[in-house]
């Protein structure tokens, strides 16, 4: 039977917050959950597993912090940077560092 989005999306959701161990995603268990929706809802797999996605990546996009340059950084530069807002945020983050040179102009 095909379930309506709602209820996708409370099952996307349901599974996402199953997917944590000691408050950090845990990458067994996102497996687990991909194979369980693949096999309990099979109608409606690729709508739940989308939402799914859509849930994992707004949390690490939360837990990421993004530093464009437009030429390359030193390590300690960019550790001062992540020191600085992981005191702000009051978590650690993850960093990914992007050169830009069009930041120049």
């Amino acid at each position: 039977m095909k379930l309506s989005k709602k209820e996708n999306l409370k099952i996307a959701k349901k599974l996402f917050l199953t997917s944590f161990t000691r408050g950090g995603l845990d990458l067994i268990k996102v497996r687990k959950n991909i194979k369980f929706a693949k096999t309990e809802f099979k109608s409606d797999v690729l709508s739940i597993l989308k939402s799914y996605l859509n849930f994992l990546r707004r949390h690490l996009a939360k837990e990421t912090l993004t530093i464009e340059a437009a030429g390359k950084l030193h390590l300690h530069h960019i550790q001062d940077i992540k020191n600085r807002f992981e005191k702000i945020e009051g978590r650690t983050l993850n960093v990914s560092v992007s050169p830009n040179p069009k930041l120049l102009g």
